[in-house]
């Protein structure tokens, strides 16, 4: 089914807010401290006083990008903690997404698998919603523990039909063990487009199945590999392609998975426009922030706007073209 320009912007959006940001909770513009300042405890003081309105379904007193930015991390992350086990499920949230947003303003590792450790343990609080999955997407192997991929395995035995996205970041977490469990998953994605699709009303890249194998690719299967790359270039709805399947191809992090992506990069074409009178984004616009969120030398920075300018693009094909190895952010 073609997507129609309203339905374009709409996958656009659902990409923005699933695993390419984590600002879909409070707003980075706040009221200031009651203790005066961003200054290096302001997010620490404003914590009982944050959480106590959110426990009471309210939201005034917030904690901005700065505050977190100038906490100490370590300190910072020990005292949302002692919210994990707030009897509100919306205190809890509160207090992971923090903790995220903490690990990614601060690039310390200790702390940053203090926080995926946290996430892991809160699968199973099934009163909080959505599950942490999107925010452990964020995250790469070397931010979780030995005893966090412990929790990550036994989360997976827990049912036969794991979420897809634990799939996933069984991918990330790296687990070799569960190779086989993860076959098990697998299904032959062009039969089902071909023969079951239009009865199920399910395309094959929302299939558990589907993210079965880019799990397997991640953890470096080569028929996986190249299996994924052949359904996502057979993919015939070039928004759907474009916009979904290329943010998919980015999750497998092997170097095919990145000469694929390239090949976008050194494409002007255009999508659809999603707004009447303006063009639509180039491929290689689009691109841009995938490679920018695989590479670690990358030369331009990930925008959340995706507003490259064209001199941007040509310098980041230009050092593409120049590499045959790439530094991959796993």
């Amino acid at each position: 089914m073609r997507l129609s320009n309203i339905c374009l912007a709409t996958v656009v959006l659902s990409y923005l807010s699933i695993g390419l940001c984590i600002a879909d909770e409070p707003s980075s513009k706040t009221v200031a401290s009651s203790m005066g300042g961003a200054g290096r405890n302001s997010a620490i003081d404003k914590l009982p006083q944050v959480m106590s309105e959110r426990r009471q379904g309210r939201a005034g007193t917030r904690i901005s990008e700065d505050e977190l930015t100038a906490a100490d991390p370590a300190l910072a992350v020990a005292a949302l903690e002692r919210y994990d086990d707030d009897p509100s499920a919306q205190v809890r949230r509160l207090a992971h997404l923090y903790k995220v947003r903490i690990a990614k303003l601060h690039h310390v590792p200790a702390v940053r698998q203090q926080v995926t450790a946290g996430l892991v343990n809160a699968l199973d609080d099934a009163d909080l919603s959505p599950a942490p999955y999107k925010w452990l997407l964020l995250f790469g192997t070397a931010d979780f523990s030995a005893a966090s991929k412990v929790t990550v395995r036994a989360a997976l035995a827990k049912t036969e039909k794991p979420h897809g996205r634990l799939i996933r970041v069984c991918g990330i977490v790296n687990i070799p063990e569960e190779l086989p469990r993860l076959e098990a998953l697998l299904f032959d994605e062009m039969d089902y487009k071909l023969k079951r699709q239009k009865q199920e009303s399910k395309k094959w890249y929302y299939k558990s199945g589907w993210s079965a194998r880019l799990a397997r690719a991640r953890m470096g299967v080569k028929d996986d590999i190249v299996r994924c790359i052949e359904l996502v270039d057979s993919e015939e709805d070039e928004a759907e392609r474009v916009l979904r399947l290329l943010l998919d191809v980015g999750y497998i992090r092997q170097p095919a998975a990145i000469d694929y992506l390239r090949r976008y990069l050194d494409r002007d074409k255009r999508l659809p426009s999603v707004k009447v009178g303006a063009p639509g984004e180039t491929y290689a616009n689009y691109v841009m922030s995938i490679l920018a969120e695989c590479l670690n030398d990358y030369p331009v920075k990930k925008k959340e706007a995706r507003d490259y300018s064209q001199k941007e693009i040509e310098s980041c094909r230009k050092w593409m073209s120049q590499r045959a190895v790439w530094n991959i952010r796993r």
